[in-house]
């Protein structure tokens, strides 16, 4: 995970000295650190109400219409809970989730399950990889409509990220089935895990991606 963010940081620095004219095989290194720490620096003094506000105009008002919010928060913040509740356990305590916190992950996990496939169903046509689609969402998006030119990284991850979905929500139903061995239910727990952190990257990556290219 920290090695993602390292990579998605480097490329924005690249990208912003691209903008301001500099070619990217001219950036001395040294200057990478005070650029994340001014981003950082400002991202943290925006983090009161207002800026939440702002951004959430920016990424969900302004990308989504109305009938898609409550679906898209609702996947958003239930995996943000899941990610949250399931890897401090798997990496700091080395202990299995229990308690509260375990029946906390449960109920969010059911709301995952129910808002993937929605987001699905309401977002899976605009990143198809169909040429036709993708020149019809580049014209109306140069042309001030609502659509919205995806890239190809954008894409691939949105992608990624539901099918490590999907493969969390099937894994997690079928561990609550008494049809299976000790051996294959251990199995499928490690099926599982694995595709918390490739959906967890994916994220990052499309979260980033769908960010860095959207011009509004």
């Amino acid at each position: 995970m920290l090695g993602m963010l390292f990579v998605l940081t480097i490329h924005r620095f690249r990208k912003s000295k691209e903008v301001s004219g500099k070619s990217p095989d001219e950036v001395v290194v040294n200057s990478y650190l005070p650029w994340l720490f001014s981003r950082l620096f400002a991202f943290f003094k925006t983090a009161g109400i207002k800026g939440w506000r702002d951004r959430y105009q920016r990424w969900v008002v302004l990308r989504h219409p109305s009938r898609d919010r409550l679906v898209i928060i609702c996947l958003g913040l239930s995996f943000c809970f899941l990610a949250a509740s399931g890897f401090p356990f798997a990496l700091l305590s080395g202990q299995r989730l229990y308690g509260i916190f375990l029946l906390l992950h449960v109920m969010l996990g059911g709301v995952f399950a129910v808002s993937l496939p929605l987001a699905l169903i309401s977002r899976a046509r605009h990143y198809s990889f169909d040429r036709e689609d993708t020149e019809h969402e580049r014209a109306a998006s140069l042309s001030g409509g609502t659509g919205t030119s995806h890239t190809p990284w954008s894409k691939i991850f949105f992608w990624l990220f539901a099918a490590s979905g999907l493969c969390l929500i099937v894994t997690a139903l079928t561990l609550m089935l008494p049809y299976f061995s000790l051996a294959a239910q251990m199995d499928m727990l490690e099926i599982h895990r694995y595709s918390a952190l490739v959906s967890l990257l994916s994220a990052l990556a499309f979260t980033y991606f769908s960010r860095v290219d959207d011009k509004k």
